[in-house]
């Protein structure tokens, strides 16, 4: 059987316009599902020969894996972009809360001690969601752990407790980070993150400073975000 024509250069093999191929990673997955085009035909029959059984399986389970690294890079790119995890969801065919348990940034480690690590934004934009769940699980030393010195110094575990509580009360169980938006001042970078409620919404504001430490903690009314 013939292989299938070649699609447009700029579109992708459904015949719809690709997106976010030039962006850091995305190239890098794109090359590697590329690269195993030619084995996956023979696999498919368009040219039965060369192949055996499991250099057959080991190139679906190779190009699995490109697939699904070029899945997750263009998510996060999407969500560094504002893209909620429901509009993600809603793509992909499942629940909001199944798209952020799947693609949610993984747990990092903090930066050491007295030693300046900048981060990029979108890796804090992955902090300050797991803060967040953090307070939703009320794991109130773990959330400290994110802390500079000042915060330490001026929020206890207490006082996180009692503002939480004063939240829930108000608008239900957390559910999920929904639109970010990323901004710098001065030597701070902050990330406002949309907080999606069982009754209503409110917002975070967390200011990072030049060690990827929190340096201000708010929980404000979704208005009050910039644009």
């Amino acid at each position: 059987m013939p292989a299938p024509d070649s699609p447009p250069d700029d579109r992708d093999h459904h015949g719809q316009p690709s997106h976010g191929a030039n962006e850091p990673g995305s190239a890098e997955a794109l090359r590697i599902v590329e690269a195993r085009a030619e084995t996956v035909r023979d696999l498919l029959g368009y040219e039965p020969f060369g192949l055996t059984a499991p250099d057959a399986l080991r190139a679906i389970v190779e190009l699995n894996d490109g697939v699904d690294h070029l899945l997750r890079e263009t998510v996060h790119q999407a969500r560094r972009h504002g893209t909620t995890w429901q509009e993600i969801g809603a793509v992909l065919g499942i629940s909001r809360q199944a798209a952020f348990q799947r693609f949610g940034q993984p747990a990092g480690h903090a930066p050491a001690t007295g030693k300046t690590q900048r981060r990029s934004m979108a890796a804090l934009i992955g902090v300050a969601e797991r803060i967040f769940a953090q307070c939703a699980d009320e794991d109130w030393p773990v959330v400290r752990e994110h802390f500079a010195p000042v915060m330490l110094e001026a929020v206890t575990v207490e006082g996180l407790s009692s503002v939480w509580t004063s939240v829930v009360e108000a608008v239900g169980q957390y559910e999920l980070p929904g639109k970010v938006t990323t901004r710098k001042n001065g030597a701070l970078q902050i990330v406002d993150l949309e907080l999606i409620f069982e009754a209503g919404e409110m917002a975070g504001r967390l200011a990072f400073d030049g060690d990827g430490r929190v340096a201000g903690m708010l929980i404000l009314d979704p208005s009050m975000l910039p644009g």
